[in-house]
């Protein structure tokens, strides 16, 4: 046990702690990203980027997920596109069948 474990600390210096260890994290991966160096077309290109990024991996996993589905004969119903994600649907299944 530490010296620092018999104090009892409030409430309001723990969340202080917390903003600032926050905002410490944030002005890193801000820094990191050179984010504040650069002009809005970068700041854009940057956003852009990464939501590209989410997008790719979300159509890999399902794209992945399909093809699976299909070398194991397993009946897809539908699959629905969505900006923020991809609902497909397919047949209760067992590999007896």
């Amino acid at each position: 046990m530490s010296k620092d474990d018999s104090i009892a600390t409030s409430d309001a210096l723990k969340r202080e702690t917390q903003l600032r260890k926050l905002h410490f994290i944030l002005n890193e991966i801000i820094n990191d990203m050179g984010i504040k160096k650069g002009n809005f077309m970068d700041w854009m290109a940057t956003i852009l980027l990464g939501t590209a990024v989410f997008e790719l991996r979300m159509i890999i996993h399902y794209i992945g997920q399909w093809i699976f589905l299909k070398v194991v004969a397993a009946p897809v119903i539908s699959i629905n596109f969505k900006w923020y994600e991809i609902e497909m649907e397919y047949a209760y299944w067992k590999m007896e069948q």
